[in-house]
């Protein structure tokens, strides 16, 4: 699981500086966090909140709202 993790934060870590990776798409990020009260330091925080999250608080999360119980068993064709 940790590999996968790694690849995922990888990826959106990626996304993250793609949001900035030039002068007209960091203006556009820019206007966005203009328009919510935010600032560039919104971009750190989620990079660092991102590079933060572990296998552990996924299993955490996962196992707080993914309640068995709670999913239904479809079945589709023959049976």
């Amino acid at each position: 699981m940790k590999l996968e993790l790694q690849l995922l934060k990888n990826y959106l870590l990626g996304q993250q500086l793609r949001r900035v990776d030039n002068m007209v798409s960091y203006m556009k990020q820019y206007s966005n966090w203009d328009n919510f009260g935010l600032n560039e330091s919104e971009f750190e925080l989620n990079m660092r909140a991102i590079d933060a999250f572990s296998a552990e608080k996924a299993l955490k999360l996962a196992r707080k709202y993914f309640v068995i119980d709670d999913f239904a068993t479809i079945i589709s064709g023959k049976y």
